[in-house]
């Protein structure tokens, strides 16, 4: 098939964006469920977080000017840039496009765990049932 770029220029603006049209986008939805592998979930990501790129203004053929975009964003953490990475390796792919993937290590974070004011405020919040099985729950340690 055949994936062009429509090319719009903005009134007032030096520089052109080049974005992906609509059935690039839906190709490349098609192609991740053809693939068989990808629950729904993470294919709806994918084409959201390519969706993303292309409103941005990324030129989504040029993997350099992907990797700048990425980069660029101050306000992810490293496990969204790298969901973003997998999402554009396969819309890449499905283009016939060679990059580089950069990579990006996943920030490892503790999990929340709640003061023991919290639990009993969650405990006394609950019905009676619940509140007795919640009870039992933290005063044997499970």
């Amino acid at each position: 098939m055949d994936h062009t770029t429509e090319t719009k220029t903005v009134v007032g603006d030096a520089h052109q964006t080049h974005q992906i049209d609509q059935g690039t986008i839906v190709d490349f939805l098609w192609h991740l469920k053809k693939q068989g592998r990808y629950s729904e979930d993470t294919f709806k990501t994918r084409v959201k977080l390519i969706k993303l790129l292309n409103k941005e203004g990324t030129n989504l053929l040029d993997p350099e000017a992907v990797k700048k975009s990425i980069a660029s964003h101050d306000n992810w953490c490293n496990g969204h840039k790298q969901t973003v990475v997998h999402a554009y390796n396969g819309f890449a792919e499905m283009l016939g496009l060679k990059w580089n993937a950069p990579y990006y290590k996943n920030d490892e974070t503790l999990p929340f765990v709640p003061t023991e004011k919290e639990v009993d405020a969650l405990i006394s919040g609950c019905t009676k049932k619940i509140s007795t099985t919640l009870l039992l729950l933290k005063e044997t340690g499970m």
